[in-house]
């Protein structure tokens, strides 16, 4: 606790609290932003629809032995809706990225290690329980249209969908129209780019496979 408080940019913090929540909720400091997050828009909206206790969200904290804290900077650019439904912890290098009425969706207890991306053109939602490594991209969107000869929009954004309890390995891709069930762990350094339909199994590769099924994970 002691160093998450060495952290604070408490200016940062002040201009999140106050610009998203009325004055009884800022003046509790649900919301802990770290020096190294760049704070490029505050535009959009936050809900919090958990227990408001001061610090239940961290934005930017952490220290990852393989990643210098001094050099890693995380973003936080919302312009749309994002929805924390209990504590959650952003670490290291976080960058949060949420286009004009798109949703991001947080379930409780969520967590990302460190130096990992989300980019929501539409909707992206996590579960309870959800733990993401590091360098991890989940995007909703191709970002560059692509048309056939009739105009027809061909690569429209896609929801994602990521259910309670999911672990992430490093390095990962979570694509537009991933379903991602319950209990699933992905292995490092695979690929999610459509609905997976075991819950409580183990999917690695590219193509994703199941290697083992009816696991549990804990932290």
């Amino acid at each position: 606790m002691i160093s998450t408080l060495l952290r604070i940019s408490w200016c940062k913090t002040i201009r999140f609290n106050f610009r998203y929540f009325d004055l009884e909720t800022a003046f509790k400091f649900p919301v802990l932003v770290a020096r190294n997050m760049r704070i490029r828009s505050l535009k959009g909206k936050v809900d919090l629809l958990g227990t408001i206790k001061p610090g239940i969200i961290r934005l930017g904290f952490g220290d990852m032995g393989h990643f210098d804290a001094r050099d890693v900077r995380g973003i936080w650019d919302n312009r749309g809706i994002v929805s924390f439904e209990g504590a959650a912890y952003l670490g290291l290098g976080t960058c949060i990225s949420v286009n004009p009425s798109a949703k991001l969706k947080l379930g409780e207890e969520f967590n990302i290690t460190a130096k990992s991306t989300i980019l929501v053109e539409k909707e992206i939602s996590f579960g309870k329980g959800c733990l993401l490594s590091w360098d991890i991209l989940v995007m909703d969107t191709d970002f560059h249209p692509i048309y056939d000869k009739d105009g027809v929009h061909l690569n429209a954004p896609k929801a994602v969908v990521v259910e309670d309890n999911v672990w992430v390995g490093c390095q990962s891709l979570i694509l537009k129209g991933a379903i991602v069930p319950s209990g699933a762990i992905i292995g490092a350094g695979s690929k999610v780019s459509g609905p997976l339909s075991t819950p409580n199994s183990v999917y690695v590769g590219e193509p994703l496979k199941v290697v083992r099924s009816e696991v549990r994970w804990g932290y």
